[in-house]
């Protein structure tokens, strides 16, 4: 079963829309730590992905059900320009 059905899966048995959800599979050997920052980096995403740039994620994941964030990172990197630049 791939992780996108077994996400659909609970999200429906939760009642929960699976559109708005989101899995995280932790390697045995991440500290806690690493875990609370890289769940804040992508809380925050979150919160300011809107307009354009939610609609350029939505289009990869249509795309994609099970891409990475790197890659929904360069996506919009690809159309908007790097945050750095």
């Amino acid at each position: 079963i791939s992780t996108t059905t077994a996400l659909k899966n609970w999200c429906r048995r939760e009642e929960l829309d699976d559109a708005h959800s989101l899995m995280v599979l932790i390697p045995e050997d991440v500290a806690n730590a690493q875990i609370e920052e890289a769940l804040g980096t992508i809380k925050a995403l979150g919160r300011v992905l809107k307009g354009p740039a939610l609609a350029v994620l939505k289009a990869v994941r249509t795309a994609d059900p099970e891409v990475s964030p790197a890659r929904c990172l360069e996506a919009i990197e690809s159309a908007f320009g790097s945050a750095e630049t």
